[in-house]
């Protein structure tokens, strides 16, 4: 049984995944990015810091000082072999145990997309951030500079929608 399980956890669920993956101390949401990653394709540290750059879109750039020593845990671990070494460059290839402990611990229907969002992926995510300000628009009446970024919001929208 994996250690994800809904009927367990109920409701609750999404809060226990969350103490379990991004636990205090343990480095453990980026070790689920990591061996997600990995479970793509094999990839050097630096690889692996560009994907998680790239995956973000830009927002997010994790240090070599958070990868390399992780990358070494997950090595002792045995999550992660090292696949090839050229000069001092190592690549890092998941193992089977490590492909058990993603699928351990990870729910089902979470997932990391490796390869980027896609223009529908933005738009859905639009979607719900437009939810979250129509559920608080109240609370924002008469704030003259968040009126004036939706005014420009809107306008660049429908310049995108001129040329669809």
């Amino acid at each position: 049984m994996s250690a994800w399980n809904e009927n367990e956890y109920g409701h609750g669920g999404f809060f226990e995944m969350g103490k379990r993956m991004f636990g205090k101390g343990h480095r453990t949401g980026l070790r689920f990015f990591i061996l997600k990653l990995l479970s793509k394709k094999s990839m050097t540290g630096a690889e692996i810091i560009s994907a998680m750059e790239s995956t973000t879109h830009g927002w997010w750039r994790p240090s070599p000082g958070s990868i390399y020593p992780l990358m070494e845990t997950l090595v002792d671990e045995g999550l992660v072999t090292v696949s090839s070494t050229e000069g001092v460059k190592k690549t890092y290839t998941i193992t089977e145990k490590g492909k058990e402990y993603v699928m351990d611990w990870m729910p089902p229907w979470f997932n990391i997309n490796v390869n980027g969002f896609t223009v529908e992926d933005m738009l859905k995510e639009m979607g719900h951030n437009i939810r979250f300000i129509e559920d608080n628009v109240d609370r924002i009446k008469g704030n003259s500079e968040l009126k004036k970024e939706l005014e420009n919001l809107k306008e660049r929208l429908n310049k995108i929608i001129e040329h669809m």
